[in-house]
């Protein structure tokens, strides 16, 4: 089975039942955009500035039961710690993910910015580490004290496919509420985290 990197991030939200995601248009999060309109479960919410898409997430993530949370897609550089740090505050999970570029860096350290408003700073540099990744983000944004955890997964990684030799991992949450999207699935991959 061949998937892209944003065809991963589609599956793990979808299996973590994220139905909104909220953040602006662009060159960081275009492959992810594309792979969310593929959904028949997530929602994308375009938005004029990523300030907006924190606290909508925000308020998706204090309304509704179940884990579901709020997440939002944003560019690496994107200076929105205000939003994020009320949501640490104010203990409400959140997934932040941003595309970063390789080749593009505008002297803004995001992981130094974000490490005090963040439960957790993620970066993905692999591509059979994206699904696990988001799983153990969402664990980490839901347990103990919610807050917010940054996942950067940059812009090439989001783009590459590849051939899958393993079955994607299932979350818990889906195998619960019989929504998986795998014909068959192989229990020793099952993320019982959830």
């Amino acid at each position: 089975m061949n998937k892209s990197g944003s065809q991963l991030v589609r599956y793990a939200l979808e299996q973590l039942n994220i139905q909104h995601t909220f953040g602006v248009l662009g060159a960081h999060n275009r492959d992810l955009y594309n792979a969310f309109n593929e959904s028949t479960n997530i929602n994308t919410h375009l938005v004029n500035q990523e300030l907006s898409a924190a606290f909508m997430a925000d308020a998706i993530s204090r309304t509704t039961q179940n884990n579901s949370i709020g997440a939002m897609l944003i560019s690496a550089d994107a200076i929105i710690s205000q939003g994020i740090a009320e949501a640490f505050i104010s203990g409400v999970p959140l997934l932040i993910i941003a595309g970063s570029s390789d080749h593009q860096n505008y002297g803004i350290d995001s992981q130094q910015l974000l490490q005090p408003l963040t439960k957790a700073y993620l970066k993905i540099t692999e591509h059979e580490e994206i699904v696990s990744t988001i799983f153990a983000a969402h664990q980490i944004a839901v347990s103990g004290k919610p807050g917010p955890v940054f996942i950067d997964i940059p812009i090439e990684l989001q783009m590459q496919d590849e051939e899958l030799d393993q079955p994607l991992p299932v979350n818990l949450h889906a195998v619960n509420e019989g929504s998986l999207d795998q014909e068959h699935v192989d229990p020793k991959h099952i993320d019982h985290s959830a």
